[in-house]
């Protein structure tokens, strides 16, 4: 089982706390007189022989150490990292046990009161409670289960459900850190991609495995399907089976670099990522699982063979042990982790991100402590136009349609219809590394509604020129040859304006590229497994969504990063089922 570091500072554990102070006057030589140094004491504990190291100096407690935890992870083990520091804050062993660990905390204080002794202190003393007493921050407690599913996004709640329908039987428990479940696939819209689909056939669309693998290999820039023929094999797959859990997707939508329409939707129009959410949620719980959010894992556990028996995790107030035999790791990316982005790629250091503040990399961390590879890590998806203060994405649509692009000097400085690399690089070698998007009323309808009150406008370039900040003579300039590049009328008959016209009143938005998603992350096999660092799988580990890599490549077709969650989050709960059944029959045939 795998352990915490061997060496516990008692000190760091309760940094904030400061020794008492004595009341003026009263001398604490006469109570507390020590021979300075450093004394070794043990106690029996739950698990085997507890030593702690004392350090005194000549009037108090100045640290404990613990070199080796005999203790169970995340039940003594907690007592072993809060008590040092209590008891130094305090200068007494009347400490409060840790809930959960009582013989562990026990078997502490008494090896801390034999290394005291051993000084040849009185340790009578240090038995008193204190007055005002630091109390422990955490207590721990212990559940038992047989799958444990980490991140409640649409991949989590997506293997949940097909584990709990895989096998019923099975004691499932969802962990998720934010307060409710949705993740990065609450933000989601498009649609999901599927080839050959009950839905197209009933349409008369004609579309199959080889077109869409095709389309997405086009964008991916692989050369082979790898994941890819596996998440368009099972795509219509998945569209069937949240039609059966109660998600009928009935609307199709051919989206950008598909050559069919492929994208199904709701067909009440509602956003197809918080479609998804609600429709798992509830499934997941009428299906049995236990959906706990405000918990954070921090720790993957192991047995003595390598394979995963447990999570650590962490919600307020409570360390958590989940012990299981399996685990899926559904946790997202790591778009809002400027740290790890910029250790790829310097350029995007200091960026905003459009991605859930979530999506850190924790289940990255957690699974390459096990040894687990990396795939594709430096694929960072880019979206060149962010509104600089909102976070929030200014539609393509808006270039399309014919807005301008320009610098704090008023200057155009690269085509607005680059593709989002090209675009992105230019904004970030410009002043402040953003630019102005400027358009005119003929393009104020593509502006989304969250959009509108953040809008800059002015009647004319110099009164817009005032409202953003910018140079009136070189905006005026711009904006002059750019009504250059545009016929005045949309039409022959010169009825209708050109939308894209800079005239009458103008509107301008600050934009700077921000971190979009991330398509790196673990190695995967195509059943879900994840990869140790030799190519073998991680007994009992499993993955899906934005925290693999290798299934997308460069970029992702649009519509197929919601496909791929459900087709490698259905794996993952129905391989991580079946895992657990094979390991119970072994066990039962080795019992024979």
């Amino acid at each position: 089982m795998k352990r915490l570091p061997a060496l516990i500072a008692a000190m760091l554990m309760l940094g904030s706390c400061a020794l008492p102070v004595l009341p003026a006057g009263e001398d604490s030589s006469q109570e507390t007189s020590y021979r300075a140094g450093e004394y070794r004491g043990v106690a029996q504990g739950y698990a085997g022989e507890l030593t702690a190291f004392v350090t005194l100096t000549d009037s108090h407690i100045d640290a404990i150490r613990v070199p080796d935890c005999p203790e169970t992870e995340g039940i003594g083990s907690v007592a072993v990292e809060q008590l040092p520091g209590l008891i130094v804050a305090n200068q007494t062993f009347a400490v409060d046990v840790v809930a959960g660990a009582t013989a562990t905390s026990r078997a502490l204080i008494e090896a801390a009161k034999q290394a005291v002794s051993a000084s040849g202190a009185d340790p009578a003393p240090l038995l008193e409670p204190p007055a005002q007493p630091v109390r422990p921050s955490l207590r721990a407690e212990v559940h038992e289960a047989d799958l444990i599913v980490v991140g409640a996004g649409g991949a989590g709640l997506t293997a949940a459900l097909a584990a709990a329908q895989s096998g019923p039987e099975l004691r499932i428990v969802l962990l998720e850190k934010n307060a409710v479940p949705g993740g990065n696939t609450l933000l989601a819209g498009g649609g999901i991609n599927a080839a050959a689909s009950a839905v197209q056939q009933k349409a008369g669309v004609e579309d199959g495995f080889e077109e869409m693998l095709s389309d997405s290999l086009a964008v991916s820039g692989a050369q082979e399907g790898g994941l890819l023929e596996t998440l368009a094999g099972d795509s219509a797959a998945v569209i069937d089976w949240l039609a059966e859990a109660g998600m009928p997707l009935e609307q199709l939508a051919q989206l950008p670099g598909s050559s069919a329409e492929r994208a199904h939707l709701p067909e009440n129009a509602e956003p197809v990522g918080k479609f998804l959410i609600d429709g798992l949620t509830g499934a997941v719980r009428r299906a049995g699982v236990e959906i706990l959010c405000g918990t954070r894992a921090s720790e993957l556990l192991t047995d003595e063979e390598g394979r995963i028996s447990g999570v650590i995790a962490e919600s307020p107030g409570v360390r958590h042990l989940y012990t299981g035999g399996a685990v899926i790791l559904a946790t997202g990316g790591f778009a809002a982790n400027d740290k790890l982005c910029g250790s790829y790629h310097t350029l995007l250091r200091g960026l905003d991100t459009v991605s859930s503040a979530a999506a850190q990399g924790d289940g990255i961390a957690m699974a390459q402590e096990l040894g687990a590879a990396t795939a594709d890590m430096a694929e960072i998806v880019i979206e060149p136009t962010v509104h600089r203060g909102s976070g929030l994405i200014v539609p393509r649509a808006l270039r399309e349609g014919g807005a301008l692009l320009v610098n704090r000097s008023g200057e155009r400085f690269a085509d607005e219809l680059a593709d989002d690399a090209k675009l992105s690089e230019a904004l970030l070698a410009q002043p402040g590394r953003c630019g102005w998007l400027i358009f005119g009323e003929g393009l104020l309808h593509l502006l989304p509604s969250a959009l509108e009150e953040r809008v800059l406008s002015g009647a004319g370039p110099e009164k817009l020129s005032r409202a953003a900040g910018l140079p009136a003579e070189t905006l005026e300039e711009t904006i002059s040859d750019r009504n250059a590049e545009l016929p005045e009328a949309a039409d022959e008959d010169g009825n209708e304006p050109h939308p894209a016209r800079l005239e009458g009143e103008l509107y301008a938005l600050e934009v700077a590229p921000g971190v979009k998603t991330t398509l790196g992350g673990l190695a995967i096999t195509p059943e879900a497994e994840v990869l140790g660092a030799a190519g073998e799988p991680i007994p009992g580990l499993y993955a899906a969504g934005e925290v693999t890599g290798g299934v997308h490549g460069a970029a992702a077709l649009p519509g197929n990063e919601l496909t791929g969650l459900l087709v490698f989050g259905r794996r993952a709960g129905q391989n991580a089922a079946g895992w657990l059944s094979a390991q119970e029959e072994r066990q039962e045939n080795s019992d024979v």
